[in-house]
């Protein structure tokens, strides 16, 4: 279990913030039983606990990063800072340095 129900059921909290943007914004459209979905969850929720729309780069709106920004419609594995094996797992996580702020 990554997340509890409680947390995923308030919209307030990175949970469920993350859920939100999975179920209703996330323009790769995954569906529920996909076998990437809940590695797209951990690493999104990543963002929402870090507080990554004030990161310095890579945030969901830096069309700058130098690979696709966090919670861009694209494979994670194209997000700035990861880095993935052969199979799509994320292996790697490089986000030195880029003011996350909270708790992972």
């Amino acid at each position: 279990q990554v997340s509890s129900i409680e947390d995923l059921s308030d919209s307030s909290t990175p949970q469920g913030k993350t859920l939100n943007w999975l179920a209703n914004e996330d323009g790769l459209g995954l569906c529920p039983g996909d076998v990437t979905v809940k590695q797209r969850y951990v690493v999104a929720l990543i963002y929402y606990t870090t507080n990554g729309d004030n990161w310095k780069s890579c945030y969901k709106t830096d069309y700058a990063c130098n690979r696709s920004p966090y919670l861009s419609p694209v494979t994670e594995c194209n997000w700035g800072g990861l880095e993935c094996n052969p199979s799509g797992e994320v292996n790697k996580i490089f986000l030195g340095s880029n003011n996350l702020n909270g708790y992972v």
